[in-house]
């Protein structure tokens, strides 16, 4: 894959260590999430959940004398019951203007970009600006903060997946030919 187009204008953003629903934050009662993004969080090759963030967070629960048990979720579930519920803790995320105010931000984990990826051979697709991605398939992942740019900017061509294998399902539509770029965080996309 080639990376053609880099940060989507969103620089600003950075994953956040932890975020609480807003009464979340008062209580040590609350179920702490991750969604599985490599290298932050993941499954190991023996089914454990393992990295950076994953280390931090249960770090974090350990001091506090909060139950260290984390649940490895796809994005779009997990956003949706923490958008929707109190009690639930979830990272990594990045910060936006439309997220800022929707949770209590607890700390930052490292600095996030975003790019759009096709396939190498696809010499067809040239894009110089953001507008030029208009005209092209992009695959993203549901409710994340890629997919949220491109709608409010008004980007037609949109393919959500959602799920924990919502990277996996996007690389395939990308090797595929049904999308013609991917929309998503940059480290992830190496």
């Amino acid at each position: 894959m080639k990376k053609i187009f880099h940060t989507l204008e969103l620089r600003k953003l950075i994953l956040c260590t932890l975020l609480f629903a807003q009464t979340c934050v008062f209580s040590q009662d609350f179920h702490i999430m991750a969604e599985d993004l490599p290298p932050f969080s993941y499954l190991d090759s023996n089914r454990n959940i393992a990295g950076v963030s994953f280390q931090v967070v249960k770090q974090l629960a350990l001091n506090v004398n909060h139950s260290s048990d984390i649940e490895l979720s796809g994005w779009n579930r997990a956003y949706n019951l923490i958008n929707n519920n109190n009690g639930y803790a979830l990272f990594p995320v990045s910060k936006s203007k439309k997220r800022e105010k929707l949770f209590k931000w607890v700390g930052v984990i490292a600095p996030a970009d975003y790019s759009l990826w096709a396939m190498k051979t696809r010499e067809d697709i040239v894009i110089n600006n953001i507008d030029d991605v208009k005209q092209y398939e992009i695959g993203t992942t549901n409710n994340d903060v890629v997919e949220q740019y491109l709608k409010s900017k008004g980007y037609p061509n949109i393919q959500s997946n959602s799920g924990q294998m919502a990277y996996e399902h996007n690389i395939k539509k990308l090797m595929t030919g049904k999308i013609d770029l991917w929309g998503v965080s940059t480290l992830p996309g190496y």
